[in-house]
């Protein structure tokens, strides 16, 4: 993991809120009999389009995955309300993608790379179900979360959607990233300017393969990374 310094001048990156700071919910009934592993889903209030793409997370066997439940929500712009286990209790996370907004009770907090996997190793999707409509009061930006959740989530593994055999640009306007170590600052900078496959970027001065994991994790989420299609000899003669 990635222990760089943040550039002289920058102030520290808050730190995490307790477990408390998220809300306490309890689960319908029949939700308690469900295995972590197969979130619950809430059937008479998703679509039919968002149903399915979770069924599909179900058959591979990533449906408890919160990065990729998300990026299913965005893909479809559905609002959607995640019940969390995290820190062995329920929490809930409500997205609405088309207003660009969440509702946490409080923003996570932006925390350093090395210490990802530690913060939320226990961090699932328990159930998923339809959104309340947003409230008048209380919603955050939805980016820096999405970033947070892309930093924090254990593993990384990278999005589905960006497996196989592509190379990776980024487009202009990248948001939130005053928060990015120098070294990953740098990558994404240079992401913008060439493109590059996951092998690659790993490679680049500071990176490593968890942290270009979810550096293009993140930037996918927040819609600002362009997928290409590559042959792999190519690639091998520029790295």
């Amino acid at each position: 993991m990635m222990r760089a310094p943040l550039p002289p001048g920058r102030p520290s990156m808050p730190e995490r809120t307790h477990a408390s700071d998220w809300p306490v919910v309890q689960p319908p009934p029949g939700w308690a009999t469900q295995p972590a592993s197969l979130p619950a889903t809430h059937p008479a209030a998703l679509t039919s389009t968002l149903s399915a793409e979770l069924a599909a997370l179900r058959h591979a066997g990533r449906c408890d995955e919160a990065l990729e439940v998300l990026a299913s929500c965005l893909r479809l712009q559905e609002d959607a309300r995640l019940l969390l286990q995290w820190h062995g209790r329920m929490r809930a996370l409500s997205v609405y993608p088309r207003l660009g907004r969440c509702l946490l009770p409080r923003a996570m907090p932006h925390r350093r790379a090395a210490a990802a996997s530690s913060v939320a190793a226990d961090l699932a999707v328990i159930a998923v179900e339809a959104a309340d409509p947003p409230p008048r009061a209380g919603l955050q930006p939805l980016p820096p979360m999405l970033w947070r959740l892309a930093w924090q989530v254990p593993g990384p593994r990278l999005l589905a959607v960006l497996r196989g055999e592509l190379a990776f640009r980024l487009a202009p306007g990248l948001p939130d990233t005053e928060w990015f170590p120098h070294a990953l600052k740098a990558a994404a900078q240079r992401l913008q300017l060439e493109a590059a496959p996951l092998t690659g970027l790993a490679r680049w001065p500071g990176m490593d393969t968890a942290q270009a994991m979810r550096l293009l994790n993140g930037a996918y989420l927040q819609g600002h990374l362009m997928r290409l299609q590559h042959h792999p000899s190519f690639w091998r003669r520029l790295l």
